[in-house]
């Protein structure tokens, strides 16, 4: 097992991730290795973060927030 203290920023975002159920099951080891290749973005109220019709070259997890309606 990948030894990294219980309150690194790795570990932080295993504990979020596995409060999605999706992520529920896969092996501690395995989110480790998911996390360590994730970059983290924060977008301000407002940002695009994807364009509807703009092929995907990246995955996206929103971990807080929500879908705002433009106004």
């Amino acid at each position: 097992m990948t030894e990294i203290s219980a309150k690194s920023p790795a570990e932080e975002l295993v504990r979020k991730l596995r409060a999605m159920q999706v992520f529920t099951d896969l092996p501690h080891d395995d989110l480790l290795w998911f996390v360590a290749q994730c970059n983290e973005h924060q977008a301000a109220v407002g940002d695009i973060i994807v364009r509807e019709g703009v092929p995907a070259d990246s995955m996206v997890i929103m971990l807080e927030g929500g879908n705002a309606s433009p106004q």
